[in-house]
């Protein structure tokens, strides 16, 4: 009796071990079917010994599977929807989940920064370098951003200035909900350009101080002692006066022919022509004003037609700036050249002198206005900083180029570059400094 006993026990927990066994296994299946989203089981299908509570957890279990299989679907249609949406607008568009995720950037975006490859499902903090844009983030998400903020971004050795608005997207039902989406707007071409209006308001403001302090130094002077000042000084403070209004007046002059050429529709009469028999009727002109400095005029143009479409008189400007660089820094008696050639489907025309040269440091800025490569020496020589912003605005109104070569020691030649009359209508590149020189033949 007592075996029989024993037997029963035995058996008893053979079947309660095997029934555990299977449950457990049941169990880890249900586990492995929750996280990797599959139903558990087939419809009809059961495990053998699978009774009514394990049976229930795979109905159950199976339930939650669909529905977020479905609520997984349904993302990523509305992903889909807003990519159709967006994909085209001109505005960056950024989409992040709770988690930081990218859950969609449009077209506008990766243009703004350069990404070639796809970033959705990346951090954002590991595509956008910026803490500002990350503690922007976060206040959105907190509800504390107030209208657009300018962020600044620093990419690949570019800085990208944006105009950034964000919202959060409450009633996204998604598992990584909810959203945020941003909005940003590129500007920085306008930093840019505040930056370049910053410092010709700063050039100008000084450009004008330094001949009103003079002026209105011997002003007073003539207003205070007008009765005791010796005739001799009266007539010297008033030579003063009228150079520096003379100063004043050549560059309100410059400024304003400065501010007709960059207006949309500049003042050029354009009209076919031969360039190098127009250059050579301007000869005596030019060596009739070199013969106060002792300068020498050499003209180099070919013996064939350059025809272009031109402003003779913007042009007429042009070679005159040019010439009178040459002439006020190379010494007197030296040779300056005006010389033209036809190249491929462009044309060419160049004023080289034999003076000191410009340091290769000081090339890239020489277009620019109020830029001097010695300030002092060129105050005292008369110039007003803005002949050669003026020579590089009447060649790209031409559909043209300016450029400089030079070295220390050696003169310096400005080339201008036009597009010859009949060719294609593509301009030719803006214009690049370069540090060497091509002599003249």
């Amino acid at each position: 009796m007592f075996y029989l006993i024993i037997g029963l026990l035995g058996v008893c927990l053979l079947l309660l071990f095997r029934q555990n066994r299977i449950q457990r296994r049941g169990m880890a299946q249900v586990a492995q079917s929750l996280s990797e989203k599959k139903p558990f089981l087939r419809e009809g299908a059961a495990l053998d010994g699978v009774h009514g509570d394990l049976e229930a957890l795979r109905v159950a279990g199976n339930d939650l599977i669909e529905e977020l299989n479905q609520l997984d679907r349904h993302q990523t249609n509305q992903l889909t929807q807003l990519e159709v949406a967006l994909g085209s607008l001109k505005e960056a568009v950024l989409i992040v989940d709770a988690d930081n995720y990218i859950l969609l950037a449009n077209n506008a975006l990766c243009e703004m920064f350069s990404w070639n490859g796809s970033i959705q499902e990346q951090k954002v903090e590991r595509v956008l370098h910026s803490s500002a844009f990350l503690e922007f983030l976060a206040r959105v998400r907190q509800g504390r951003a107030t209208g657009q903020e300018e962020i600044e971004f620093v990419e690949d050795g570019r800085t990208i200035w944006v105009e950034a608005t964000g919202t959060d997207i409450p009633d996204m039902e998604a598992p990584k909900g909810p959203w945020t989406l941003f909005v940003l707007h590129d500007i920085t071409r306008l930093k840019q350009l505040e930056a370049v209006r910053r410092e010709f308001v700063a050039n100008v403001s000084h450009e004008l101080k330094t001949p009103l302090s003079s002026i209105k130094g011997y002003v007073e002077t003539l207003v205070d002692d007008h009765e005791t000042l010796p005739v001799a000084d009266r007539s010297r403070f008033l030579e003063v006066v009228q150079r520096n209004c003379h100063r004043l007046n050549l560059i309100i002059d410059d400024l304003l022919e400065l501010s007709r050429l960059e207006s949309a529709r500049p003042d050029i009469n354009m009209i076919n022509n031969d360039l190098g028999a127009w250059l050579a009727s301007l000869e005596a002109d030019l060596n009739s004003r070199m013969k106060g400095t002792g300068h020498h005029l050499c003209l180099d143009l070919p013996g064939t037609p350059l025809p272009v479409r031109i402003d003779a008189f913007r042009i007429n400007q042009v070679i005159e700036n040019l010439m009178d660089n040459a002439r006020k820094y190379t010494p007197e008696g030296t040779q300056i050249t005006l010389g033209a050639a036809g190249k491929g489907s462009a044309v060419e025309f160049w004023v080289e002198d034999t003076g000191p040269g410009i340091a290769e440091a000081d090339l890239p800025r020489l277009f620019e206005r109020f830029y001097r490569v010695d300030k002092g020496r060129s105050r005292e020589r008369g110039g007003t900083g803005l002949g050669l912003s003026i020579v590089k605005h009447i060649s790209e109104s031409h559909g043209g180029a300016a450029r400089v070569e030079s070295r220390v020691g050696e003169g310096t030649r400005i080339t201008i570059t036009l597009p010859k009359v009949g060719a294609s209508e593509k301009h030719p590149e803006k214009s690049v400094p370069v540090s060497h020189r091509e002599l003249a033949p």
